[in-house]
């Protein structure tokens, strides 16, 4: 299911997780996998004009949301449909060989990857929200980005971007001071936040980042 908004965010979600449109600057838009049966859970969608790959909108998706003998959704039917993936780093989901498998997947489909970090809760998939102490959200947010450069620079490929995940987004998007240390974790790896538009993700990134926030929509 492929559907988009202007001027308000639509989301449609799952157990499998999914993608998102995101567009700098303009529509506000968001798709999220939907299953077509059970054995392939994944989206099946003709691309409109303009979204996807060389158009004004591109797809990002969350994905290496694995761990050990688990997979979790069909990254590798959804490649081909996106531009940007957005890599769990260990934290929600994902472990070492997830994490480089998933790379190598997305550099031989030519997508750009991106950190997908979040609060450390394994064990509740990154939804539920913890209270830190000043510095510690952004030490683990430079922890988990880390641990994915690490793993770009072996594959030959450079960090894009940083999407934060589940419960983290949420934080970030509300609190400007989370928001400002997640910010200061991003700023030296020289790559734009993903995030919410009309939120903290684009009115902090504007001042604490190079490079501004890229919209989600």
């Amino acid at each position: 299911m492929l559907r988009s908004l202007v001027g308000s965010e639509m989301c449609i979600r799952d157990r499998y997780g999914g993608a998102s449109l995101e567009h700098m600057p303009g529509a506000i838009a968001e798709v999220r996998r939907t299953d077509v049966n059970e054995e392939h859970p994944a989206i099946v969608a003709v691309r409109p004009s303009g979204i996807g790959r060389t158009g004004a909108v591109s797809v990002n998706a969350d994905m290496g949301e694995g761990f050990g003998l688990y997979d979790m959704g069909d990254d590798e039917g959804l490649l081909p449909l996106v531009d940007l993936a957005n890599v769990a780093c260990g934290f929600h989901a994902s472990d070492p060989s997830v994490m480089a498998k998933t790379i190598a997947a997305a550099k031989r489909h030519g997508v750009r990857v991106g950190a997908h970090p979040s609060f450390q809760d394994l064990q509740g998939f990154g939804r539920r929200e913890m209270k830190l102490a000043p510095g510690e959200l952004a030490d683990l947010v430079t922890y988990q980005v880390g641990a994915l450069q690490g793993f770009l620079h072996t594959a030959g490929i450079k960090l894009s971007h940083v999407k934060p995940h589940g419960s983290l987004y949420g934080v970030t998007s509300r609190d400007p001071a989370a928001c400002r240390e997640l910010c200061d974790a991003v700023k030296p790896f020289g790559v734009p936040l993903v995030g919410l538009a009309g939120t903290c993700h684009e009115a902090v990134s504007y001042t604490h980042l190079t490079l501004p926030t890229k919209r989600i929509v």
